[in-house]
């Protein structure tokens, strides 16, 4: 079972920023150190070849574990996106509102232009987040040279130390 590793502290949105490098959607993960927090998530991926389920079962658990703001990056991130709204909108009772999770895609952007989106612009509903966000974990799916980019990206942009 993958954990994400740590990879440094953005002093900017004040989080714990995290990478989890997974060979396909199917490779198992847990994150104990979410133990109920809300967090941001940026997720590199190309979903042209990922089924509608695949990607349902995964954004629900992103959802279950506390994701309040996911960014996606990559071919077919526009449908990633979708249906993490379509599953975020599913699981809550329309009469109820308890703020919204935030979503965004990056299709145009370069991927360093979607990690610096990413560390200093994903910003959680304050209403879906009371607590905001501490947390910030960045995926990556299926892609060597993109764990290595945004690896090398997130060291260089964030500290080592929160203090």
């Amino acid at each position: 079972m993958l954990n994400p590793n740590p990879v440094g502290y953005d002093a900017a949105s004040e989080r714990q920023v995290f990478l989890l490098k997974l060979d396909s959607l199917q490779t198992p993960w847990t994150m104990p150190i979410v133990e109920g927090r809300h967090f941001t998530c940026f997720c590199a991926m190309d979903a042209r070849n990922v089924t509608a389920e695949e990607l349902r079962e995964f954004c629900a658990r992103l959802i279950s574990i506390g994701c309040a703001y996911l960014s996606t990056w990559g071919p077919d991130c526009e449908r990633v996106h979708d249906v993490m709204d379509d599953v975020d909108l599913g699981s809550r009772p329309h009469e109820t509102y308890l703020g919204c999770l935030m979503t965004t895609w990056h299709a145009k952007d370069s991927l360093e232009d979607a990690l610096h989106f990413f560390l200093y612009a994903a910003d959680p509903d304050e209403e879906y987040a009371p607590n905001g966000c501490g947390l910030a974990l960045a995926i990556s799916v299926g892609s060597t040279d993109w764990n290595i980019a945004i690896e090398r990206y997130l060291k260089a942009e964030t500290a080592s130390d929160p203090t």
